[in-house]
């Protein structure tokens, strides 16, 4: 029974509830049991992913980049700033480029 709880997505804590007995009880004599039908389950849905993204699946893409390699929708300025000038720097003129921004700034600041 809990390992097919599991297996549907039912929280640890409530399959515990559910056999009338504590959270730590169930994770000493339970959930060792269970472990293999846990991992089963996250290999699965990992496989499912992977195949989504293989198929260019943009919101898989974007799940699996904010989850696993710290992406977020909006980077703080000074990220921002470094993710370009480390893509960009190998082509880039960044004292031209610098040099820009100032006069950017210094036109915003008369406003």
């Amino acid at each position: 029974m809990a390992a097919r709880a599991v297996q549907a997505g039912v929280p640890q804590k409530t399959i515990a509830k559910m056999l009338g007995m504590s959270f730590d009880t169930y994770k000493k004599h339970i959930q060792p049991e269970i472990e293999p039908a846990i991992a089963s389950v996250k290999q699965e849905v990992v496989g499912y992913l992977l195949d989504l993204i293989r198929q260019k699946e943009a919101s898989s893409i974007h799940f699996y980049l904010k989850t696993r390699c710290g992406w977020r929708d909006r980077m703080p300025e000074d990220q921002v700033q470094e993710a370009i000038i480390g893509v960009l720097k190998p082509t880039l003129d960044l004292k031209g480029w610098e040099e820009l921004a100032q006069k950017e700034r210094a036109k915003k600041a008369k406003k």
